[in-house]
């Protein structure tokens, strides 16, 4: 189980240190160490099999040490007991006693072996915003437009800085300035960086559906490409075209079937 909590830290830690340059902050690894930490569950875990022992916990101390972990602490005390008296009964999953054989406090005294020591000063690293990129070309999700309506979930782009939609809204532009979080249904996420680019909704090659037609008249159900995206009828209509969806998604008789970047999961496409 030590072994699995050092490769989950030693993942997140690569992660760190890929993703920090691209929003121009650049620190040292004892930074970025210093900015982790790990709280195992002592002795048996949620799955059966997984015991976080004391020798585990012996080996985080030295991994933590090592690496200038940031924190290390535990779940929980009231867990730090064996559970049994003269035998251990091990293997067992309680809120009382850890499942593990042990002495008493045993996690919680080999946890406060580690003296700590002191954070790198902000000085040793350069943080540095980077520049969001306005190029709508390289936006990874659709530009903001008033005249859209945009469920719980929905991801847009306005002047180079990416927003999540918090509830359902409609023409509340996403960079306006307000006092209070609670006042914008927008959150933001980050700046678009250099390597982003623009979303790709793949087409369906000819013959999937028939073309849609101006003269043909459809029925519930009935299914169309239209500029190489599928559509499927939502009532019966003749000489409207799938391209009122991105407009007029309620109104409009086609439901697209495709989704862009950007849109909930299981959400109806926008367009």
């Amino acid at each position: 189980m030590a072994q699995s909590a050092e490769d989950a830290l030693k993942a997140t830690y690569g992660q760190l240190a890929s993703l920090y340059p691209q929003y121009g902050i650049h620190l040292s690894a004892q930074q970025i160490w210093q900015g982790l930490g790990a709280t195992p569950m002592i002795g048996q875990n949620d799955v059966r099999g997984e015991i976080f022992t004391v020798a585990d916990a012996k080996t985080m101390v030295s991994f933590a040490a090592a690496n200038h972990l940031g924190r290390l602490s535990m779940w929980s005390i009231n867990r730090d007991s064996q559970c049994g008296t003269s035998f251990p009964e091990t293997g067992l999953l309680s809120n009382t006693c850890s499942g593990t054989a042990q002495t008493s406090l045993q996690f919680a005294q080999i946890f406060g072996q580690l003296q700590g020591s002191a954070v790198v000063v902000p000085s040793a690293g350069k943080v540095q915003a980077a520049a969001p990129d306005t190029n709508p070309a390289d936006a990874p999700y659709p530009q903001w437009s008033a005249s859209t309506n945009y469920p719980l979930g929905y991801k847009v782009v306005e002047a180079g800085e990416i927003y999540q939609a918090k509830w359902y809204n409609s023409a509340d532009d996403p960079s306006a300035q307000v006092q209070s979080s609670w006042q914008t249904p927008w959150e933001l996420i980050g700046p678009v960086v250099a390597g982003d680019h623009g979303p790709v909704i793949p087409k369906l090659p000819a013959g999937t559906y028939p073309a849609w037609s101006l003269g043909t008249q459809y029925q519930a159900g009935e299914k169309v490409l239209f500029g190489g995206l599928p559509y499927q009828a939502k009532w019966s209509n003749q000489g409207v075209s799938p391209a009122t969806q991105s407009t007029d998604a309620s109104g409009s008789p086609w439901q697209a079937l495709y989704s862009i970047p950007g849109e909930p999961s299981g959400s109806p496409a926008l367009g």
